[in-house]
């Protein structure tokens, strides 16, 4: 019978390969040292090397990064005392993990904009992922066919791909999560400090990587606390190791805590030290329940065929295999996949990215269905195609970087008017920037991969540390809300945030404008009150469209400091908006001298091209100026 295989597809006693036995195993039968004797070793070998490649040569190239890779990046600047306060939603683990980055690139002459160091540093942390992850496969199952295809299909997924070379902490802590449930069922065997020590501090830092990944102690005793239904297995070894798990649960928690007591000491002044960790947990459940209407129960299993579509096949049977005829180790591999995987739809906020860190549990559930299914030549045939389909639908992914948009970065040239615009020029936000890549987002309902937004706090700290800005928070009024504009202020304006459209928005409409506010004299006899029929309100105009250097231009009304849209009715004739339909032809607001109409100049803009990406494009410096 072929090593491995049982009635069942699967030997859960089958003898483990020991880490001091790896180097014989590139041996020869016959001892000769230096022949790769079986194949799946050299083709492990290449395969591993080239997603090292990868990552290193995307750390190099990329010059893009999401919203919360500056968060981290604001944070690392905060423990290097570069930035005032902490900002308190973010576990500060990666954060410390990049301070040497941060230094290197200070040591350096860096612009705070490049990147490349942090990248480096992320590259390195997803390669030890990667050669950890296939290390405990090969201990686990040895070096074997069965092991590489489910690497390869569970671990190198398409989601890996899309997040692999990015500041994101949703996939490293698929190893630490498998490592904890190694070292809880070594625990069962081995009731010591050397095994306890090291569990409790893999729970902490999980932790304080990202706050959900607290679950990894819930899933581990819930694991280990389903055999206990059965009276057999109710021993006093049994509820030893439960007390065990539970008091190291409560040592993660306690090591996390207080990391967190001193981390939020600048951020929630107000609160005592040892309550501030619970005010932000509280903080951040009420902002999971305000987000909670954006995602959907269904999400993931909508999503899951990115994570593999030979995954998607076969976890499954892996799991009903793993409970049936898997040794003590399997089995609690397949309960923590199935606790994991229910509690992260327990979770209000979801994204796709977030089931990441089972990549590795899904790969230990894969390989013995597919020791099964070696035995099966058909069924054998049509894995193999279906994951070559994988890998070419992974590889697809990962050879994105090449395109423009990630290796010159759109927001850097977007924003280089603010390097210098005169300190202290007030400069207005109505939204977040928002650049989206050529290639759309395949993700169902994940309206944040593939979409890099940065938010005014970044732009001060990253782009100009003396600069003022304005937050408007009437999001679609900024060209006629309260805000009184003087001549020469910057406006930095975005006709939607495309987070916040349901389903795939109409990404064509999307339109982002940097401008400079200038007074423009009017003739007040070229204004007409908008009161005919089929009048448009100001909400109900196309952004997209430019009147030469200007958008559409506004009227200023001294006596009520507000901001009013103008019409072009055609030629040189202009009409106010249905929010003053009710003035009449004398207003003050139509002759008062210190009335104004505000032009605003396009100095850069944003706009969908040809290919479906976001491109900032700067305006023709020729533009003729309106005739008022």
């Amino acid at each position: 019978m072929r090593h491995g295989e049982m009635a069942c597809g699967y030997a859960p006693d089958a003898p483990a390969v020991s880490p001091h036995s790896l180097p014989n195993l590139l041996c020869s039968r016959h001892g000769t040292r230096g022949v790769l004797r079986p194949p799946p070793v050299l083709i492990s070998a290449y395969v591993l090397l080239a997603c090292v490649f990868w990552l290193l040569w995307s750390a190099w190239v990329l010059d893009v990064e999401y919203f919360d890779s500056f968060d981290v990046l604001m944070n690392t600047d905060y423990l290097l005392g570069r930035y005032g306060s902490y900002l308190d939603h973010m576990a500060p683990m990666l954060s410390v993990v990049m301070v040497p980055a941060r230094l290197a690139g200070i040591a350096l002459g860096l612009d705070p904009m490049d990147l490349r160091p942090c990248h480096l540093t992320m590259a390195l942390l997803h390669s030890l992922y990667l050669l950890g992850v296939f290390w405990l496969l090969s201990i686990r199952h040895g070096f074997c066919w069965p092991v590489l295809a489910a690497f390869c299909a569970a671990v190198l997924n398409f989601v890996f791909f899309s997040y692999g070379a990015f500041m994101n902490i949703d996939i490293f802590p698929g190893i630490i999560f498998v490592a904890m449930i190694f070292l809880s069922d070594k625990l069962r065997g081995r009731m010591c400090a050397r095994v306890w020590v090291p569990l409790v501090v893999f729970g902490a830092l999980a932790a304080l990587l990202k706050q959900t990944f607290g679950l990894f102690w819930l899933v581990l005793i819930v694991a280990h606390a389903v055999p206990l239904f059965k009276p057999s297995e109710r021993t006093a070894a049994a509820l030893k190791h439960m007390a065990l798990l539970v008091c190291g649960s409560a040592a993660s928690f306690a090591i996390y805590y207080l990391f967190m007591c001193f981390v939020l000491k600048d951020s929630l002044i107000d609160g005592h030290f040892l309550v501030r960790p619970a005010v932000q947990a509280l903080e951040y459940s009420r902002s999971d329940i305000e987000n909670s209407a954006a995602t959907q129960h269904w999400l993931y299993l909508a999503n899951f065929s990115f994570y593999g579509f030979l995954t998607s096949l076969l976890v499954l049977p892996g799991i009903v295999m793993s409970l049936k005829c898997g040794d003590r180790l399997q089995r609690s591999l397949a309960v923590s996949w199935i606790v994991a995987f229910l509690f992260m739809h327990v979770i209000l906020r979801r994204e796709v990215r977030y089931i990441a860190f089972m990549a590795p549990l899904s790969a230990f559930m894969l390989v013995p269905v597919l020791e099964w299914i070696m035995g099966k030549p058909r069924i054998l045939a049509f894995c193999i195609i279906v994951l070559t389909a994988d890998l070419l639908n992974a590889s697809w992914e990962a050879l994105r970087i090449v395109d423009p948009f990630y290796r010159e970065s759109q927001l850097k040239r977007f924003l280089s008017p603010l390097r210098v615009v005169e300190p202290g020029t007030p400069c207005v936000f109505n939204d977040y920037l928002c650049f989206i890549p050529p290639r759309r987002s395949p993700f169902i309902g994940d309206y944040y991969h593939r979409k890099f937004h940065f938010s005014p706090y970044h732009v001060k700290h990253f782009f100009r540390e003396d600069l003022y800005y304005m937050w408007n928070p009437a999001r679609g009024n900024a060209l006629h809300d309260s805000l009184s504009y003087g001549s020469g202020d910057c406006l930095i304006y975005a006709n939607f945030f495309p987070m916040e459209i349901e389903g795939n928005f109409d990404a064509d409409t999307y339109v982002l404008i940097f401008a400079r506010v200038e007074r423009v004299p009017y003739d007040a006899s070229e204004l007409v009150v908008g009161i005919e029929a089929g009048k448009k309100g100001f909400e109900d105009v196309r952004l997209g469209k430019v009147i030469d250097r200007y958008i559409y231009p506004v009227l200023y009304d001294p006596h009520s400091e507000k901001l009013f849209p103008v019409f072009q009715e055609g030629g040189n004739r202009f009409r106010l908006g249905d929010d003053v339909a009710c003035l009449r032809p004398y207003s003050p607001l139509l002759t008062d001298a210190g009335a104004a109409l505000l032009g605003y100049e396009i100095i850069r803009l944003v706009q969908i091209d040809s290919r479906g990406g976001t491109v900032c494009r700067l305006c023709a410096p020729n533009a003729i100026h309106l005739e008022y």
